[in-house]
Formats: C-alpha cells, sequence, structure tokens
C-alpha cells in the first residue's frame, strides 16, 4: 500500500541566494525512514518552490531562483525532468516563488500556475513534449511616484511573493506582494482586478483559505504580523503582532480556528480564536535564531504532524498536541449537525465580536424631568 500521507518534499534554495546559486536539491523523505531520502534530484541552481498534483501524484513541478519552471516524475528512475521552460521568453524573469496545480482541463491537460518575482502569474498548459506558457496577469501597483526612465513614466509592478487559490471556484485566486498588496484575481481576466488593496506594510510570505469557510482567510508578512480577513472587505478581521518577522502561516486541516506560525526568532507559535482570541495556546521553540530562519511549515492533513523546514536545509517534524487539533463530534441526540457545520458555527461565532455592524443603532435619549 503506498502511503502518501507518510513523505514529504524538501526543495533546497534560500533568498537571498548567495552560498551556492549554481547548485539546489530537491528531496523526498519519509516520516519512517528520516535519515535518509527516498529520492534525490540535484538541480541546476536553487529550488525554490514546488508542488505536487494531487490526482497524478508522482508529478512534481518545481519553481528554481533563475526563473525557469521544471515538471519531474518521481516514479522514474531517471531524474531528468519531463518538462523543462528552455528559453529566455518561455521562463520567468525573476525568482519563482510559489507553483500551484489547479484542476485539469475539460480535455484531462494538466496545467499549473506560478508566481514569479517578475511581476507576472502564468499558466502552463503540459502539452506532448512542451509546456505552453500564458501571462494571465500581470501585477500593476498604479502607485505614485511613477519611475521615469529618459522622460518615461514605467509602470510600478509588483513582485509576486504567494499565491492561493479559492477552494470551491477554481477561477478565482489571491495574490501577495513583496510591496505588502494583496491582488483578488480572476483567470478569466488579464487586465482587470477584482480587489486591490494594501495589506501589510512588509513583503507578503503567505495567504491561505481557511479550510472550512473559503470567505475567510489569512496572511503574513515580514512586518511582524499575521491578519485574518474576510472576503471582499480591505479591513483585517484580527491583527496578530508576533514581534518577530513571520515566515509562513497555514490554517489547521483540524479546526476552523486554529492556525499556525513560525517567525524568525524560530518559534512554532499555534493560536486558537475559539480558546483565546488574543494570545497564543502554545509556543514551541525548535533552533537558536542566531543559526537558523525557519522558512516554511506544511500540515499533513491525516496525521497530527507537522513540518518545519529553515534556511540550513534542516528540517523538523513535530506532533500536535490534543488541544490543537480537536474535531467537533455531532451531537449523537437531538437535530443532526455535521462536522462542518458545527466548526463553522465554532469559527463564525469567534469572528462575530470583530465584525463590525451592517448598521448603527443610535440608542434613544432618556431624559427624565422631575415633576
Amino acid at each position: 500500500m503506498y502511503e502518501v500521507y507518510i513523505y514529504f518534499i524538501i526543495a533546497q534554495g534560500h533568498l537571498p541566494l548567495t552560498d551556492s546559486p549554481d547548485v539546489g536539491y530537491v528531496c523526498l523523505w519519509s516520516l519512517k525512514n528520516p535519515s535518509y531520502p527516498e529520492y534525490i534530484n540535484q538541480t541546476h541552481c536553487g529550488a525554490m518552490c514546488l508542488d505536487f498534483h494531487r490526482n497524478h501524484g508522482f508529478l512534481l513541478a518545481v519553481g528554481f531562483h533563475d526563473g525557469h519552471l521544471a515538471v519531474y516524475n518521481v516514479s522514474l528512475p531517471t531524474k531528468e525532468a519531463q518538462y523543462m521552460t528552455d528559453a529566455v521568453n518561455t521562463k520567468h524573469m525573476a525568482c519563482v516563488r510559489q507553483v500551484v496545480w489547479v484542476k485539469d482541463l475539460p480535455d484531462g491537460e494538466l496545467n499549473f500556475y506560478s508566481i514569479s518575482e517578475d511581476g507576472t502569474v502564468c499558466n502552463w498548459l503540459l502539452m506532448q513534449s512542451e509546456m505552453s506558457k500564458t501571462i494571465i496577469v500581470t501585477l500593476v501597483l498604479d502607485i505614485e511616484p511613477q519611475i521615469t526612465l529618459g522622460g518615461i513614466s514605467e509602470t510600478l509592478i509588483g513582485r509576486g511573493t504567494t499565491i492561493a487559490f479559492h477552494p470551491e471556484n477554481s477561477g478565482i485566486y489571491l495574490v501577495g506582494t513583496n510591496e505588502g498588496y494583496i491582488f483578488k484575481c480572476n483567470t478569466q481576466w488579464s487586465s482587470f482586478f477584482m480587489q486591490k488593496f494594501k495589506a501589510h506594510e512588509m513583503s507578503i510570505y503567505r495567504i491561505d483559505y481557511n479550510k472550512y469557510d473559503p470567505n475567510i482567510y489569512l496572511s503574513c508578512s515580514g512586518d511582524c504580523t499575521v491578519k485574518i480577513w474576510e472576503d471582499k472587505s480591505d479591513i483585517p478581521l484580527m491583527i496578530f503582532d508576533l514581534l518577530w518577522s513571520v515566515s509562513d502561516a497555514l490554517w489547521s486541516p483540524f479546526s476552523s480556528t486554529v492556525f499556525g506560525v513560525i517567525t524568525e526568532d524560530c518559534d512554532v507559535v499555534f493560536y486558537d480564536l475559539d480558546a483565546d482570541k488574543y494570545k497564543s495556546i502554545c509556543c514551541q521553540p525548535i533552533q537558536p535564531e542566531s543559526q537558523y530562519q525557519l522558512t516554511k511549515l506544511a500540515f499533513n492533513w491525516r496525521m497530527p504532524v507537522i513540518i518545519v523546514g529553515s534556511s540550513k536545509s534542516t528540517v523538523v517534524a513535530l506532533k500536535m498536541s490534543p488541544n490543537l487539533r480537536l474535531i467537533m463530534k455531532p451531537p449523537k441526540k437531538g437535530k443532526h449537525y455535521t462536522t462542518q457545520m458545527l466548526e463553522l458555527e465554532k469559527l463564525h461565532k469567534a469572528l462575530d465580536s470583530t465584525r463590525e455592524p451592517d448598521t448603527l443603532v443610535v440608542p434613544a435619549d432618556d431624559d427624565t424631568t422631575d415633576s
């Protein structure tokens, strides 16, 4: 039996890439044997991001520091890429920060998206012998002052850092930039944004939709904050100040109100909005901050395990405590509620106190006079 949930994949490449710019590694590990990887592939430069196809788990998309992209078949003995960008006019012009497989096209063709610091979001279609590139959108900031070169004004382009697709509508996605902006986009529109606003004062490292309510998402940034947002609003519902740059943040797959955070001072922090809206319920130091910086966080969707990566290519696996993975169970008697319904109710109850009322009701004056 192939137990997919016991495997995790590592891309070696760190920003800024200064020590070994001409080499990188992609390694596949098993939780059953953490002493040595089951798959090793040395790449031509730093591997910055990767993603496995959900239905074809042997297909791995990788984005590189020099703007190239590749698709590997990890089930084959060869380490050669099955698909690879090979020309300047097909690759990104800057570092690739994230790749995401999306739903197959109606005719069965596989495709994925990439976001790069060159300010473009691209769709890559796997054809018979090559990858076909389509630029979906360019992240135009439309802010002053514009750059002027030789008397000609140049449009400011945001440097893309992260992308997140809507869990229920694959045509809608959110993009974060190095300048702290969040763009809400549609795959059908290349010159129009559904929403654009300044979300953070520094680079956004992650945007993640809540696993139970896609109208709620979070973002984390180098400005030391994690913010929780509601769809269509540019005012955060909640702000958490971690005092250190936040490298990554993700909603838990086990509870609608729990999310995990990693900081540059090497702390893994968990919040539970149902237990406490203001303080973390767990803070686990990993390594001395003088030696390491935590870079990426990942949840195992089946087992209560998280994987944390660092700037020194070390990986730590941690088991979540029972209070972080409690799943609400429907009552045996009375009205029938599903776990999804109970988790949604718990999340909305935790967030209701932070929402602004739709209408402001002014209390009537209670003037009394002595007779």
